[in-house]
């Protein structure tokens, strides 16, 4: 796809859920394309440490915009971050950062972003992508929003704890099964990540070491001069 697929489909939405009726799905598909969140996330229920309404948007000030995200994957509140929240400076960030800090703004500060079923916003969603997106072979889904955030959280932040914690995961090993970093942008206007439980880190970190003591030491004559080789 091309590297601005998801301005094309926020562009498409604005024109084409620019009813009332379609408020809540302009709101979900905004959060979706500023953080990795889940589809379920957004279905108000229970999660093992309390009721989530859903993801919850503050303007803390004009230029800190908060996505709280109460994690669905945790096995009975064992692991997981509890909470995470997402900071983003939506003067500099992308149409859709703007868009919820203005909803924001609007609604006295807050509001809840939320969907009734994850599986009619899937279809919608797949819908608008191929009005967006025609020319390519590609079937849009929030999953496909979530690994592409986690791509760019890896370019931005670096991959690691923060990464984690964005993506609601208990250790930064999950990570290395999402977000390609070949395919990830740097971010503009992400502040950082909040998470009630710091994700367990040092899996990244291993696995780079291991990778440079497999590196193969160049040929004598490629040393530079009085390395001692």
């Amino acid at each position: 796809m091309p590297t601005d697929w998801d301005e094309r489909l926020w562009q498409a939405a604005v024109e084409e859920w620019n009813d009332p009726e379609h408020q809540d799905e302009r709101d979900v598909l905004a959060v979706e394309l500023l953080g990795p969140v889940r589809p379920q996330e957004f279905v108000p229920g229970a999660r093992p440490h309390d009721w989530s309404p859903g993801v919850e948007v503050k303007q803390r000030s004009p230029r800190c915009l908060a996505l709280t995200v109460v994690p669905v994957k945790s096995h009975r509140g064992r692991y997981g971050t509890r909470t995470t929240t997402i900071l983003i400076d939506p003067t500099l960030a992308d149409a859709a950062a703007a868009y919820l800090a203005a909803r924001c703004a609007d609604a006295g500060g807050q509001i809840v972003v939320s969907i009734s079923s994850k599986n009619a916003f899937r279809k919608r969603l797949a819908r608008l992508g191929q009005h967006a997106l025609p020319e390519y072979n590609v079937v849009i889904t929030p999953y496909v929003c979530r690994d592409q955030a986690i791509a760019d959280f890896k370019v931005t932040l670096g991959a690691g704890a923060a990464v984690a914690a964005a993506a609601g995961q208990s250790t930064d090993r999950t990570q290395a099964k999402y977000g390609n970093v070949s395919h990830g942008r740097k971010r503009k206007g992400l502040i950082g990540v909040e998470s009630a439980r710091t994700p367990r880190a040092g899996n990244v970190a291993r696995a780079r070491d291991l990778a440079a003591r497999r590196r193969p030491a160049p040929p004598k004559d490629e040393l530079p001069e009085g390395s001692g080789g």
